[in-house]
């Protein structure tokens, strides 16, 4: 994810693509500093979530039950912070992105 254009870049270790988000939505993220001294951002466990289900909003018509265990195939989802995860969703402002949040939780607390 970036606040600037959508990018493509292909090197020996593979496709890489940056996807552009409205500046407003950039939050939830930690800053760490490589080896080298350099500065990044990581998103936290919840931010990857909401934004990996941001993305996928136009590919999948209706969010069935079992899509989080079958088709994503989430994985340690008890780490997750279900509140934290709702507050990000929020703020995109997406009915069906909200939708999606409230069934992986329903998902979450199940296991």
């Amino acid at each position: 994810i970036t606040s600037k254009k959508t990018q493509q870049f292909n090197n020996p270790f593979g496709q890489f693509i940056y996807h552009h988000i409205k500046q407003e939505y950039y939050s939830d993220y930690l800053k760490q500093q490589d080896e080298f001294g350099y500065t990044f951002f990581i998103a936290t466990v919840e931010r990857a979530i909401v934004e990996f289900l941001y993305f996928k909003l136009k590919e999948i018509k209706q969010f069935d039950d079992d899509i989080f265990e079958t088709s994503f195939r989430f994985q340690n989802l008890e780490t997750v912070d279900c509140e934290k995860l709702q507050v990000i969703a929020e703020r995109f402002k997406k009915a069906k992105l909200d939708r999606a949040v409230v069934l992986l939780i329903k998902t979450i607390e199940a296991l």
